[in-house]
């Protein structure tokens, strides 16, 4: 039974690598198809093209890949099995088809774990220098203290929260200062809406400021309704990629922590933090789902309709985490909810059919 159980799981992993390869290149020829121009404007010398490739590809498409490459190995691991009569085999020395599942689930528990390490590594700094970039290669975004800060000439910004989508800042503080560096101005804004002609839109503002010769001045207060900033460096909009996806999950929690001692709205952040949870989870789901169409290739069934079953079961999957997000994400359902639902009704499914296989 040990050679058994090695031999799958040793059939799976070589699988799952085989195709993630397969599925990178893939992409990487659609990406030189699709986005040329892009690729050899992401910097000078020859090697433009390969730094755009490798902070796109895990920005963009890693974190689905993965679990997507799990779903796969494990369904050929098995259908090859099926089809060349190893699992029928198995089953005429009285072997289950649960004990050829679970060394291939054992083996996608190592993939999860190094899926979580990889997330908090490459993938995330790989997003943060890629938000960096569609910014027009604008200063590095740093985080501390629960939000996003840079400087840019004599203003330091300061972002509790951006959505890129809706191209929205909340929290927003400016600072500016004088060429020696003293406070001159501070201007404290709820929201800002940016605008594709850089103009920052500010419905209601407080505006202080200071008299950097005199401490003891009074500090001017001013409030503000309706302002539109006319930002011209389009790099003064590079917070709107300030994306919660570019932090680790400490700090993440930090984040949440902070605003949430604020009294603000922690949904969204909440959201990507159980997502980045689900993510290494979803290796191991996808394997299980993947077992029992994988199983029923065999009998002389090919592998067309097991095939397309298991894709659709994967587009469900994915439809659905989309819209949990989404109501995680406005506070309609808590994301722990939304995350744990899915993740266990998906892997009761699961194991329910693989109940249904064939003894």
């Amino acid at each position: 039974m040990r050679t058994l159980s090695r031999y799958f799981a040793l059939r799976y992993l070589g699988l799952f690598a085989l195709i993630l390869v397969v599925s990178t290149l893939t992409i990487v020829v659609i990406e030189m198809l699709l986005n040329l121009d892009d690729m050899l404007s992401a910097g000078e010398g020859p090697s433009a093209p390969f730094v755009y490739l490798m902070l796109r590809i895990p920005s963009y498409y890693l974190r689905e890949l993965i679990p997507i490459a799990s779903f796969a190995a494990a369904f050929f691991a098995l259908a090859i099995g099926s089809h060349w009569f190893e699992v029928s085999a198995a089953k005429a020395g009285g072997i289950s088809p649960d004990r050829l599942v679970l060394p291939m689930l054992a083996a996608a528990v190592l993939v999860a774990l190094g899926t979580y390490a990889l997330g908090e590594t490459w993938i995330v700094g790989s997003t943060r220098e890629w938000n960096r970039f569609e910014s027009g290669g604008g200063p590095h975004i740093s985080y501390r203290e629960g939000s996003f800060w840079y400087q840019h000439g004599r203003t330091i910004y300061n972002i509790s929260q951006a959505d890129a989508s809706r191209r929205t800042l909340r929290g927003v503080r400016l600072f500016d200062l004088d060429e020696n560096g003293r406070l001159l101005r501070t201007v404290d804004a709820p929201q800002v809406d940016v605008d594709d002609e850089h103009r920052w839109h500010i419905e209601s503002a407080v505006v202080r400021y200071y008299d950097p010769d005199d401490r003891d001045a009074a500090v001017r207060v001013e409030e503000l309704s309706g302002v539109t900033l006319d930002v011209s460096d389009p790099n003064d909009t590079a917070l709107i990629n300030s994306d919660l996806h570019s932090l680790t999950v400490e700090k993440l929690r930090a984040h949440a922590a902070i605003r949430e001692r604020e009294g603000e709205n922690v949904h969204r952040v909440e959201a990507v933090l159980y997502a980045r949870f689900v993510e290494p989870l979803s290796v191991v789901l996808f394997a299980l789902l993947a077992a029992p169409f994988g199983l029923r290739v065999g009998g002389g069934r090919g592998f067309g309709l097991p095939a397309l079953l298991g894709i659709a079961t994967v587009s469900g999957y994915f439809a659905l985490r989309s819209i949990s997000t989404t109501l995680a994400s406005e506070g309609v359902v808590s994301a722990a909810t939304a995350s744990t639902t899915l993740v266990i009704a998906f892997a009761l499914a699961g194991a329910l059919h693989l109940r249904f296989i064939e003894r």
